[in-house]
């Protein structure tokens, strides 16, 4: 096929098509080059736009250097349903741009909220939303925490959403949406204080671990509910020695629980105020936070 007749067909098919599914069938390129054929999708779309190509040789041929098409959202289409659809519920909340798909926010000065897509490990473009709120004021390398949740998914609750193309991912915003509404954002509010968090924790605790009580310790220090703190801090300390105990290898809990010890003594000499405010110093440096404190959404 020479230039003439790859630019007509293209802009045939764009035309027809329109510009976001035609930045589906370009997007697609690299994955159909290894199929045997094409997917109904790609087909179904083609075949709409006139142009009835069924083979990938073809295919490939036609849109490997394909012009992607200015539509004013982003090449990714998670990213693009979530900044279309998801974004302006999210801000109304405080919510901020945290990723390229993810939102967070920081409440009480010392509360991290975070909800945004996780794609499957196996590759696909398959995706759940996963959703935490974490007390900054625990030492914290990473966004970690015992609270991590999902939103439920389909009429199981356990299911996934599909970003294979920018229509699935569309398509799966309003469930997104409405599960947000109804049972994210009543849970962050629940969890936006120290207390509130530390609430959340105590119903974990039964099954919880070490984490789960260094955590809770730290929330009830931070409340002022020193009393409070002194026997979730000792049982968060007595499991990570265990955890020594059975692997000496561990060395993420002898750090863990040399901080949790920190903080038990610094409690029991009035410097805990002190301590906590450097962790939470500390842990905005480490997850790169100043921007969701400073910066507006969308910035």
């Amino acid at each position: 096929m020479d230039d003439a007749e790859r630019t007509r067909l293209l802009d045939l098919i764009a035309r027809t098509i329109g510009d976001t599914d035609f930045n589906e069938l370009v997007r697609s390129v690299k994955e159909t080059r290894g199929c045997s054929r094409l997917r109904f999708w790609q087909e179904d779309l083609l075949r709409t736009a006139g142009v009835p190509i069924s083979n990938v040789a073809d295919f490939v041929d036609l849109f490997e250097k394909a012009k992607w098409r200015a539509t004013g959202r982003s090449k990714d289409a998670l990213a693009a349903a979530t900044t279309t659809f998801w974004e302006p519920i999210l801000r109304e909340h405080g919510f901020k741009k945290h990723g390229k798909r993810s939102f967070a926010r920081v409440t009480n000065d010392c509360v991290f909220q975070y909800i945004g897509p996780e794609l499957s490990a196996y590759g696909g473009k398959d995706f759940k939303v996963c959703y935490v709120s974490m007390i900054l004021t625990r030492l914290n390398e990473h966004v970690g925490t015992p609270t991590f949740r999902h939103l439920p998914a389909g009429k199981s609750h356990v299911g996934s959403w599909s970003a294979r193309t920018q229509e699935f991912a569309d398509q799966a915003m309003p469930e997104i949406c409405e599960r947000t509404r109804n049972t994210a954002l009543p849970w962050f509010e629940s969890t936006s204080t120290p207390l509130g968090l530390a609430c959340e924790l105590v119903n974990q605790a039964e099954n919880g671990n070490a984490h789960t009580f260094f955590e809770l310790g730290c929330c009830y220090a931070t409340s002022g509910d020193l009393a409070a703190a002194i026997g979730p801090l000792a049982e968060a300390i007595r499991r990570f020695q265990k955890e020594l105990d059975e692997n000496q290898a561990c060395t993420w809990a002898l750090k863990e629980r040399d901080l949790a010890q920190e903080l038990a003594a610094a409690i029991a000499n009035g410097t805990h105020a002190s301590l906590l405010s450097r962790w939470r110093t500390q842990t905005i440096a480490n997850l790169k936070l100043s921007k969701i404190l400073d910066r507006p959404i969308g910035g």
